[in-house]
C-alpha cells in the first residue's frame, strides 16, 4: 500500500511539474486505485483471452486429422503412429471395406505395392500403421472432406516420421509411392508436391540400400539378395520418378 500511496504522489509532482490545473490533479488521485491487491505484481486487469489461459484451440478441439492436437505425439516427442481408426475417421469395418477394396480393384493397377490376403485391417494397422494410412487416405475417395483430412494427416506423418525421427524403413517408402501413384487425388494448383514425394522415394530407395542390392545380384551373399516386396518397390520407384 505504501508503495502504491508513493507512484500517486510521484505522478502527482509530475503532473504538478508540468503545469497541471487544480482540478486535474484532484481527478487524477480520485482515479488513482487504492484497492491493495491491484498493487500485486500477478494482478492483470487486462481483458483475458476467451480460451482457458495455456490451452491451446487445437487442445481445447482436437483435429481428428492431426496427429499432433489428437494427442498422437507426446511431450517428451516420443512418435507413435497416426491411426484413423482410433482417432475416429474411419470406423473399423469402413478400414476392412476400404483395404479388401484396395486389395481387389486397385493393386493391379499399381503392382509394386502388394498387401497379402492373410493380413486383414487391425493387423496392417498395428504392424504398418503408415502404410495403412497410406491406403486409407486412396481410398477414402467416395468422402472428399475425409480424404483431404486423411491426406493431411499422411502429409503430417510424412515430416513427423522422416524429418522429425529419421525413420526409414520398407513400409516407409511403399506408403510413399502408393501416395504418389495416387496423387491425383490430392492435387491443389499452386500447392502440388508430386516432385518431391518422388524424390523422396528416391531417396528412401537409396537410403536403404535397394539400388546397390540389385547391382550386386549373383556377386554376394544370399542374405543381401532383394525380397520380393524390395524388388516392387524398387520398381515402383523407377516407375513413378520416371512417369
Amino acid at each position: 500500500m505504501n508503495q502504491l500511496e508513493q507512484r500517486v504522489e510521484t505522478l502527482m509532482g509530475m503532473l504538478s511539474a508540468s503545469g497541471a490545473t487544480p482540478e486535474l490533479l484532484n481527478q487524477a488521485r480520485a482515479t488513482a486505485p487504492t484497492d491493495p491487491a491491484s498493487n500485486s505484481l500477478d494482478s492483470d486487469t487486462s481483458p483475458q483471452p476467451e480460451n482457458t489461459p495455456g490451452i491451446s484451440p487445437s487442445e481445447a478441439f482436437p483435429d481428428p486429422f492431426d496427429p499432433n492436437s489428437a494427442g498422437f505425439v507426446d511431450t517428451d516427442n516420443v512418435f507413435t503412429a497416426y491411426d484413423p481408426v482410433d482417432a475416429g475417421v474411419l470406423q473399423g469395418t469402413e478400414a476392412t471395406e476400404l483395404l479388401d477394396e484396395f486389395r481387389r480393384d486397385y493393386m493391379d493397377c499399381f503392382p509394386f505395392v502388394v498387401v497379402d490376403s492373410s493380413s486383414d485391417a487391425d493387423a496392417l494397422r498395428r504392424e504398418q500403421p503408415f502404410l495403412f494410412l497410406s491406403i486409407m487416405s486412396i481410398m477414402a475417395y467416395r468422402t472428399p472432406s475425409i480424404q483431404r483430412g486423411l491426406g493431411e494427416a499422411f502429409r503430417r506423418q510424412v515430416g513427423a516420421r522422416v524429418v522429425g525421427s529419421s525413420h526409414k524403413g520398407l513400409e516407409m517408402l511403399q506408403g510413399l509411392l502408393l501416395y504418389s501413384a495416387y496423387y491425383h487425388y490430392y492435387y491443389r494448383p499452386g500447392q502440388q508436391q508430386l516432385v518431391l514425394m518422388t524424390q523422396m522415394c528416391v531417396a528412401l530407395a537409396q537410403e536403404l540400400g535397394l539400388s546397390i542390392k540389385a547391382k550386386s545380384r549373383g556377386f554376394s551373399d544370399a542374405p543381401s539378395a532383394l525380397t520380393n516386396a524390395e524388388n516392387r518397390a524398387l520398381l515402383g520407384t523407377f516407375y513413378v520418378a520416371a512417369a
